[in-house]
């Protein structure tokens, strides 16, 4: 289970239940997906129960001017009952209706609408509305909403949204949120290079405040922006390198940032292991125990080539502690050689030196036993 994950949904939970974040501490032990699907049942729990009388209600509202059912719809039903009637109106008329709302009680629809329910009339709305209506989303710091829609607008609306909501925090915590992790790539790729610089240098700049976040984003995009995000971190000197690593290891999220800090580049990796904060108590071990635990070693040893002497004794310390067998499960041999043997080899090389005499015999053992 991704604990960051874990905590937007159960932020996503708390929002559409309404009660606190601690109210929901009964449900920390059930993973993200669990969550996922519970809070979209629940969503849709309303309108599955009303469906028969919202119908009806459409069916009766063909009958009128759109400009008086856009009226009728903001003074006399409200936002709630106009987004669940907007996902069962056919979606030319819905727009219709929509054009004549102001752009405040769009936004108030867009926080209840489910866009699972409405993507046809969500890709039809004209994106000078969806900006108008996302700075307000953003004013409000409602990025929940403004991250569920990420999915269901064409890419120019997107840039749109982001060239007019100028806040990168929001931007930030709006990637957070997203529904699809998979949408980040995507997302990222719109973002034009000197925000996402800027996104970077915020997050240096504000302490722990948005590392959460900024490791939500740097963990899921793909390999290439891993390494982009990575290095425009290390750029940002020592102390944002240093938050990077305390937030990882307070969150536990060694698992999931082995693979960016091996996506980086050499010089960004070599910055990043050279400080004091990666040789503190428990650290290394985390970071050896995280990558038996998931079966990172093919990401996490060619790092070790780019350590200092003193860290890789004690990165040896600690896979020597794991006990006999370890290197059955370090060394996958064809498929973690033949993927990067210059690397791997020299790594495996370097670790033994600081092995003791028992060790060594088991990993030479362990490579005869699995020729290249």
């Amino acid at each position: 289970m991704s604990r960051l994950e874990h905590l937007a949904e159960t932020i996503k939970l708390s929002r559409l239940l309404g009660v606190p974040e601690g109210r929901l501490a009964l449900l920390s032990e059930l993973d993200h997906t669990t969550l996922r699907a519970m809070r979209e049942r629940l969503g849709d729990t309303f309108l599955d129960d009303t469906r028969p009388l919202l119908q009806r209600a459409v069916k009766a509202s063909r009958l009128l001017p759109i400009a008086l059912i856009a009226k009728v719809g903001q003074r006399v039903f409200g936002p709630v009952l106009c987004a669940h009637m907007a996902s069962l109106m056919e979606p030319t008329r819905a727009v219709e209706i929509a054009l004549r709302m102001p752009d405040e009680f769009l936004a108030d629809v867009s926080a209840i609408l489910e866009p699972r329910r409405a993507e046809a009339l969500i890709r039809a709305i004209p994106a000078a509305r969806v900006v108008a209506a996302a700075r307000i989303l953003a004013a409000r710091g409602d990025h929940v909403t403004l991250a569920r829609f990420v999915g269901f607008l064409p890419d120019a609306t997107i840039r749109a949204v982001i060239e007019a909501v100028p806040s990168d925090e929001a931007l930030l915590r709006t990637a957070f949120f997203l529904e699809s992790k998979s949408a980040l790539d995507r997302l990222v790729g719109l973002v034009p290079p000197d925000r996402l610089r800027g996104v970077v240098a915020l997050v240096a700049s504000a302490g722990a405040e948005l590392w959460t976040e900024a490791l939500s984003l740097m963990t899921h995009v793909g390999e290439r922006w891993q390494g982009h995000i990575g290095d425009l971190t290390a750029a940002q000197g020592e102390a944002a390198l240093g938050q990077m690593l305390d937030t990882t290891h307070r969150l536990e999220l060694w698992p999931q940032v082995i693979p960016l800090i091996a996506a980086m580049s050499e010089p960004s990796q070599r910055r990043l292991l050279a400080l004091d904060a990666v040789r503190t108590p428990g650290v290394v071990r985390a970071i050896v125990r995280a990558a038996d635990r998931v079966a990172a070693w093919p990401r996490l040893m060619p790092i070790v080539l780019h350590m200092e002497e003193d860290l890789r004794r004690h990165v040896a310390a600690e896979i020597e502690a794991l006990g006999p067998g370890v290197f059955e499960r370090i060394l996958p041999l064809r498929s973690m050689l033949e993927a990067a043997p210059t690397r791997v080899l020299p790594a495996l090389a370097a670790i033994a030196l600081h092995l003791s005499d028992a060790m060594r015999a088991e990993l030479e053992a362990t490579l005869r036993a699995h020729p290249v």
